[in-house]
């Protein structure tokens, strides 16, 4: 949506141990050429374990998300409206685990890659439901959306894909066997 627009994360301390002064998340509105820190944010998180992934809605270069590993409880995932001048923490009730991915609709309905799978929240959703539809328990470690296809890569058990969320039909009418799994 918007060609010279980037953001980046870093630091010369970037692991779950390093200085949080060194760790930075940043955004560059000229290709590069300049960056400003998004850190002094209004509610940008005040530790900073490690950022792990950062995703930008296609359709709104403003809408900005990313996600942090360790273990800080209610510290996984945040949005921003505004390219980083105000923050909003929308982890929710997730798990203390590390979040490794993070891959955003253009509606703004988020999936998180986790070291126990796949959590989704939709745009109105006040948190997040597991997505696992026959995934295993086990680390994703990056995400891709690409059409009405999630794929998920994971450690050790290969590139897995299912069908991206959605609502749940009114009325369900079986008239034959069937295969594979849905889940409602």
């Amino acid at each position: 949506s918007n060609n010279n627009r980037l953001y980046a994360a870093g630091g010369p301390e970037w692991n779950d141990y390093g200085d949080d002064s060194e760790k930075d998340l940043i955004r560059s509105d000229d290709k590069a050429a300049t960056w400003t820190s998004l850190k002094s944010g209004s509610g940008f998180p005040s530790i900073i374990t490690k950022i792990t992934s950062i995703a930008v809605n296609q359709l709104n270069s403003n809408q900005v998300y990313f996600t942090m590993g360790g273990y800080e409880q209610n510290r996984k995932v945040y949005y921003s409206a505004n390219a980083g001048a105000n923050w909003t923490n929308r982890s929710g009730s997730l798990p203390n685990l590390p979040v490794n991915a993070i891959a955003v609709t253009s509606a703004g309905d988020m999936y998180i890659g986790t070291d126990v799978g796949v959590f989704y929240r939709s745009s109105t959703a006040s948190d997040w439901i597991p997505f696992y539809n026959g995934l295993p328990k086990i680390p994703v470690t990056e995400l891709k959306i690409v059409g009405s296809t999630l794929y998920a890569s994971t450690f050790g058990r290969g590139i897995w894909k299912t069908d991206l969320a959605s609502g749940c039909v009114s009325l369900i009418t079986v008239t034959s066997n069937q295969a594979g799994r849905i889940f409602y």
